[in-house]
């Protein structure tokens, strides 16, 4: 899925795409356009730029020229899902480097760590004190994902 995130980036609606299970870094948005403010769209600019509520915004027939940054993770995928800008509906079969025209693309994501799942083999091969050094490692990776 496609997330479509709108800002106010110094003033002026601006869409930022990630995946839609990661969240975009502000501050990423912010340096790569070299901004000095950048703020959510509030609902009414959500409405005039994408003509449906908030939630179902989507980077294809946006009713107002706006740029598009793309996080650079959704050229990995085709047959997307994403805000059809209309309120309730979705479109699908999106493919971001065929449909969507970036105005720039990059890394506009949070950095997630990697998470390191153990095998039970592996915890019962391990003291009690390691074993817990190691799951309580596991565990924390989880949680700042």
């Amino acid at each position: 899925m496609i997330k479509t995130l709108l800002y106010l980036i110094d003033d002026e609606p601006v869409a930022v795409l990630v995946r839609g299970d990661l969240e975009a870094n502000e501050a990423k948005v912010q340096s790569s356009l070299a901004a000095s403010a950048v703020f959510p769209a509030d609902e009414e600019t959500v409405k005039r730029v994408t003509g449906a509520e908030c939630g179902f915004a989507g980077p294809v027939n946006l009713k107002e020229d706006i740029k598009i940054l793309i996080d650079e993770q959704l050229f990995a995928y085709t047959d997307m899902v994403c805000g059809a800008n209309k309120t309730d509906y979705h479109l699908t079969g999106i493919d971001p480097e065929r449909d969507i025209k970036a105005f720039k693309t990059g890394d506009f994501t949070f950095a997630h760590p990697v998470i390191n799942v153990l095998t039970v083999k592996e915890v019962l091969n391990h003291t009690e004190e390691s074993r817990s050094d190691r799951f309580s490692f596991w565990v924390i990776n989880i949680q700042k994902q």
